[in-house]
């Protein structure tokens, strides 16, 4: 019983806090537009849950993201015969994959997002990653 309690509580207590956290920084920033309070952003969501844009952005996304997976799959059974049995292309891919797997998602997204714009961002993360 007491498993089951933790199992339940832990993760609205976790859930609180940092919505708390959220809301203490938003009043404490005072600037919605930089940091927006718990209620605006879910009043927001609540307006734009209910417009067709919303959800075709929404399957947009959802498709570039599937797409990118299935390329980066794809790439990925492609190219690793030829880094397994080349040593050349090895050496060739291997200071990328280091790039890519040392640098910070984040980092990647800001830099493809202002290279490529945010249409296709979504679909070169998934690729990459």
């Amino acid at each position: 019983m007491k498993n089951k309690i933790q199992k339940i509580c832990l993760p609205i207590l976790a859930i609180s806090f940092w919505l708390a956290v959220w809301e203490i920084l938003a009043w404490h920033i005072k600037y919605d537009f930089i940091l927006p309070t718990v209620e605006d952003t879910l009043a927001t969501l609540f307006i734009l849950v209910k417009t067709k844009n919303f959800w075709i952005s929404i399957l947009f996304s959802f498709f570039r993201i599937i797409l990118g997976f299935l390329i980066g799959v794809a790439s990925g059974v492609l190219l690793a015969p030829l880094t397994y049995k080349s040593a050349f292309f090895n050496s060739l891919i291997s200071p990328m994959m280091t790039v890519v797997k040392s640098t910070p998602v984040a980092s990647i997204i800001m830099v493809l997002w202002v290279m490529i714009g945010s249409d296709t961002v979504p679909l070169a993360i998934a690729i990459l990653m």
